[in-house]
Order: C-alpha cells, then structure tokens, then sequence
C-alpha cells in the first residue's frame, strides 16, 4: 500500500441488525468507523468532505465506550497523532454535533483547559492520540488530523 492510500482498518463485518459495515470499516455498538491515514491529514471540512465521500460522517460521540473505541482505533489504525470529529462550534460559540445535538448536556472529554478557543477561532474539534483520547478545539483550517469516520447500522 502507497503512502497516497488510506489504510483499511479492518474487513467488513456483520452487525447486530444483519447490516454489514461499509468495507475497510470497524463495527463498535450501531455504527462502523473508519481512521484515515496520517497522509490523508487535511482541514475539517476537507475530512468532513472525505467521510461524506465514503457514506459517513464525522464521528459523533455520544459515550465514554464510544470515545474509548475512537481513541483506541486512532492509536492502533494510524500514524496521525489526532483525528477530527463531528463536533463544531456554531455563531452562537456554543458546541454542535453535525446531528445538531448541543455539546453541552451530551457527552464530553474535553483536555485540560479545553475548551479554549486560543485566539477566538478554535471552531472544531480534535481527539488527542497521545492525550489519551482527550478533545482539543483547533481552528478549523489545521491540516495535521485526520478524519475519523462514523457510518450507522
């Protein structure tokens, strides 16, 4: 495999409801989930854009099992030391899910005095590879995450 490709994560497997995950995708609980490789790094909306191109989405965390999981495939499934997910700050600066679930009142982990927003752009959100899964908020144009890609059963 090239350093252009990105690795696939595991072989397509059968959920709970006989739906099977989309190939190259890992089943947790009711969705499949997908890490680019560190060589596909790119902003969020180009992430965003390349899970959309698979039939996903940025992953949407919704449990301490579900963000163990992320974390664990980030570490063991790629190079990149984080990975966006679907969690960005709306012109109210208040956190949304792309399923327009609040972040607040929902499941969180964020990193020690995060949320920031260093320098008043911090608008999305990152899992921290080597922070033990924590979430950072990064201004949305950063290049070095990778997508971290969600796709229901």
């Amino acid at each position: 495999m090239t350093a252009n490709h990105t690795r696939l994560v595991a072989i397509c497997l059968v959920g709970t409801t006989g739906n099977t995950c989309p190939s190259g995708f890992m089943v947790h609980g009711e969705s499949c989930y997908y890490v680019a490789n560190a060589s596909s790094a790119s902003t969020w909306t180009n992430s965003r854009r390349f899970c959309q191109n698979l039939g996903a989405e940025l992953a949407m965390i919704k449990s301490n099992d579900e963000d163990q999981f992320v974390y664990y495939l980030l570490r063991n499934t790629s190079d990149a030391q984080s990975g966006w997910i679907g969690l960005y700050r709306k012109a109210d600066k208040k956190f949304y899910w792309l399923d327009d679930r609040p972040g607040e009142g929902n499941y969180q982990n964020w990193d020690d005095g995060n949320p920031s927003n260093t320098g008043g752009s911090e608008d999305c959100v990152h899992v921290q590879g080597h922070r033990y899964g924590k979430w950072n908020d990064l201004t949305c144009s950063r290049t070095n995450p990778v997508a971290i890609c969600q796709w229901p059963i």
